[in-house]
């Protein structure tokens, strides 16, 4: 049986960073575990925080189009309507294509954001614990971020220059 002092010796100060599994028989970082279900628990609550929005957007657009198809009396007066130019830019808004890459290159920018900050706290973490897979981790996700970022500014950049985008075309 080894001393509590001889313990620290033989395994070194990270003794009290491992606990035994149970199950596997192995050591389990308890720093990782709690970094992990820290994530899992941060991307829960934001989608909690999101999805009443999402439905609410939902919600809204459905009323607007009940609301455009109540004003008017019968089916012919609306086709004619659509024909005229505010109907076609009344059509173009609700379906939404115009904002369609709009949309998707923000949503790589979000992404690219999110990524980025995610691997620097990783990279915050490795600083602390000095494990060498959370700095493998940091520099992956980082990477993704970067790559999110730059594939955005591309598809900006070429949105634009076929007018796809508002603003000015060949820039």
């Amino acid at each position: 049986m080894l001393t509590s002092r001889q313990a620290e010796t033989s395994y070194g100060t990270r003794r009290c960073h491992r606990r035994r599994a149970a199950t596997a028989g192995g050591f389990v970082d308890t720093n990782m575990v709690v970094l992990v279900l820290g994530e899992l628990a941060f991307l829960a609550f934001v989608l909690w925080l999101a999805a009443p929005f999402a439905r609410e957007r939902a919600r809204r657009r459905i009323e607007l189009q009940i609301g455009v198809l109540e004003r008017f009396g019968s089916a012919p007066e609306f086709v004619a309507f659509l024909e005229t130019e505010p109907g076609r830019r009344f059509q173009d808004a609700l379906s939404g294509r115009g904002l369609v890459p709009l949309g998707r290159i923000l949503a790589a920018v979000q992404a690219g954001v999110l990524l980025v900050a995610v691997g620097l706290g990783l990279g915050i973490a490795w600083g602390v614990v000095r494990d060498p897979d959370l700095l493998v981790a940091a520099l992956v996700t980082g990477a993704l971020g970067l790559g999110f970022l730059a594939a955005a500014g591309v598809s900006h950049r070429l949105c634009r220059n076929w007018g796809l985008l508002p603003g000015r075309a060949g820039i």
